[in-house]
């Protein structure tokens, strides 16, 4: 699971606004004077480079857009021998 440094933070995953008129609660959040409204299909993309330079690499699959799919705390399901890239394991 990434962490919130794993987080890049994209302009484009919000659209700047001047009043929150047609928005529910939960879909934006005030800075100073600006509404930053959540631009659904852009913002699951700020988890794009943990995905293509960890998650990816090690597990030989993109990290998961969709959050019903993130939470999978268990993904070789205790058979190691299926690790694609178990070198990524091991320390230097």
């Amino acid at each position: 699971m990434p962490g919130n440094h794993d987080v890049q933070d994209l302009r484009e995953a919000y659209e700047w606004r001047e009043t929150d008129d047609g928005l529910k609660d939960g879909e934006w959040v005030r800075k100073e004077d600006i509404i930053l409204a959540c631009n659904k299909v852009k913002y699951p993309e700020r988890f794009k480079a943990f995905s293509d330079c960890f998650f990816h690499k090690f597990l030989q699959r993109p990290y998961p857009a969709d959050y019903r799919a993130q939470g999978d705390c268990n993904p070789f399901r205790g058979n190691w021998d299926s690790v694609p890239n178990p070198e990524l394991l091991l320390a230097d």
